[in-house]
């Protein structure tokens, strides 16, 4: 069972620059062993500027439910398994050529790194806690 988020903590988050959220996303997503994405009979998708396919991922439900508006309003927020997101879910992305987009906020951008990096800066801050 997770502890709810103090909407204090909610908003100095989603208000950090890229970098610190994703780092804040890599501690969270380790401590609580999940992400977070958005579901309704699938992920919600987006695309970056470049018109690529994404998939958006939080490092807790209550920054998912922050971006269920517009065409994603009718979806919910669905936790994935740390270790699945790793090892399944990421190398299924990269094979059907969707990237992940961390930690899309309101009134910031998501941040976007390699697979590999996400993948070792998860499993460099998971080796700390264990």
């Amino acid at each position: 069972m997770s502890l709810r988020l103090s909407q204090k903590e909610v908003q100095s988050v989603i208000a950090l620059p890229s970098e610190r959220r994703y780092r804040y996303f890599i501690k969270k997503a380790a401590d609580s062993n999940r992400v977070w994405g958005l579901w309704n009979d699938g992920w919600a998708m987006g695309v970056t500027d470049d018109k690529e396919p994404t998939i958006p991922v939080w490092p807790a439900s209550e920054y998912a439910e922050l971006s269920r508006i517009g065409d994603w309003q009718n979806y919910v927020p669905r936790p994935i398994d740390l270790q699945e997101f790793m090892h399944l879910f990421l190398p299924q992305l990269q094979k059907d050529g969707i990237r992940i987009s961390i930690f899309d906020t309101p009134s910031e951008e998501s941040v976007f790194v390699d697979d590999r990096d996400l993948i070792r800066d998860l499993e460099d801050e998971l080796s700390k806690i264990e």
